[in-house]
Order: C-alpha cells, then structure tokens, then sequence
C-alpha cells in the first residue's frame, strides 16, 4: 500500500470484506509523532483504525444500496481506497476536534 493510503478492502466472495488498515501511512505517523506518552499514542491509532473502518463501511454501503446504477467495472475496493486516501490527512485532526465539542 502506497505510504499515503488508508485503508484497503477486499471482497471476502462470502458478502463480506477483509479491511487492512494502513498504520504506517504518513498523516497518521505525522499526527503520532506529535504525542509522547504511549497511551494517548494508543487513543490515535485506534481513533485511526476504528474510524477508517466505519468510513470502509460506510461507501460499501452506499454502493451496494445504489442498485439502479449497478456498474460492472466500478471496484468498491478501489473507491474505499480512493476515499479514505484522500481523507487520510484531516481524519485524526478532524475525529480529534469534534471529540473535544461540548454542550452549549
């Protein structure tokens, strides 16, 4: 997986995928580096992997739920790839900034 993508997903052939999350991608390690102590070091990796999963999810749904526009070449893979690729570099700033939102 290139050092910039996020999250692969493989068609299991079963109706179910296999998710491979990237923790060396380099917007993830650049947020890391950022933190000292292991355990808030331990709350971004899986603020990272948990998240990119939900997102996973979330485009493989809206795929198959499109069935009046069924493409036989369109790669849901290849799309979650794409997605959490670009979304990569906010995600964790992102999770992080609505997390810290209180009542008002």
């Amino acid at each position: 997986m290139e050092s910039e993508g996020a999250l692969r997903v493989f068609d299991s052939g079963e109706g179910t995928y296999d998710f491979f999350v990237n923790i060396e991608n380099d917007h993830l390690l650049a947020e890391l580096a950022k933190h000292k102590e292991t355990e808030q070091i331990n709350v971004v990796q899986s603020q990272y992997k948990y998240g990119m999963a939900l997102l996973g999810l979330a485009v493989i749904q809206h795929y198959l739920n499109k069935e009046d526009e069924k493409d036989e070449e369109f790669d849901i893979s290849e799309a979650v790839y794409e997605y959490t690729k670009v979304i990569s570099s906010v995600f964790i700033p992102m999770i992080q900034s609505v997390g810290g939102i209180g009542v008002e």
